[in-house]
């Protein structure tokens, strides 16, 4: 199985990577869309949260990109927020 880059087994690490239950429901509503930015504010209503201050943004997003890299998720200045996509393209072997 091919493994995006944010998704790949870390085989040199004794204990696996830990997302907080925020971290991954934001990882959640980012990957539903891969690509696309999205607002603090439409973030906020997808975690149940009543504000998504802009610290709080950035503590969640370095814990998601300490984790799983730091291209993971960006920030889209006065936009918000935007899981990048990933995209896998097989290398054709000549036999």
């Amino acid at each position: 199985m091919v493994y995006p880059p944010y998704a790949a087994p870390f085989a040199d690490s004794s204990t696996p990577p830990v997302l907080g239950a925020q971290q991954r429901a934001m990882l959640t509503a980012l990957g539903q869309r891969p690509g696309r930015t999205l607002t603090r504010e439409r973030l906020a209503s997808r975690l149940n949260l009543p504000v998504l201050t802009a610290r709080r943004a950035d503590v969640l997003l370095d814990g998601i990109n300490a984790t799983l890299g730091e291209a993971t998720v960006t920030q889209v200045p006065r936009r918000g927020l935007r899981m990048t996509p990933y995209s896998y393209t097989p290398s054709v072997r000549s036999l």
